[in-house]
């Protein structure tokens, strides 16, 4: 059910955009597959859209989005390391990242239970 508009709010209303055909949605699009492709795939059931993101269109038309994404893992420090080395071949950085005070602060951010020595150095 939509909402009822105020009477006393003001609203501001922007023109129609017309966008050109050769008009990018791409930096859109790993956007919206990064980090909600669960709430777009929900929408596209709901409103009967097709969905138009060719990584996503691997799911039979019909079928039902009906549950959330997997949880992560559970935390270990195992999970960590493994997850940290990962992310340091994956991202070509230098092993010397760990060295950086920045990037431990960052880490120590993660859980307030994780200490500086938990770092591999």
């Amino acid at each position: 059910m939509a909402p009822t508009p105020n009477p006393t709010a003001t609203y501001t209303f922007f023109p129609p955009v017309e966008y050109s055909l050769s008009t990018s949605t791409g930096s859109l699009c790993v956007q919206i597959e990064g980090c909600h492709a669960y709430e777009y795939l929900k929408a596209c059931h709901e409103n009967g859209w097709p969905v138009k993101i060719k990584c996503l269109t691997l799911l039979k038309s019909n079928e039902k989005v009906t549950t959330q994404p997997d949880p992560r893992p559970p935390f270990s420090m195992g999970r960590f390391k493994t997850a940290l080395v990962n992310w340091i071949v994956a991202n070509d950085q230098s092993i010397n990242v760990i060295e950086c005070p920045e990037f431990c602060d960052l880490l120590l951010l993660l859980r307030e239970s994780m200490l500086s020595c938990d770092i591999p150095h």
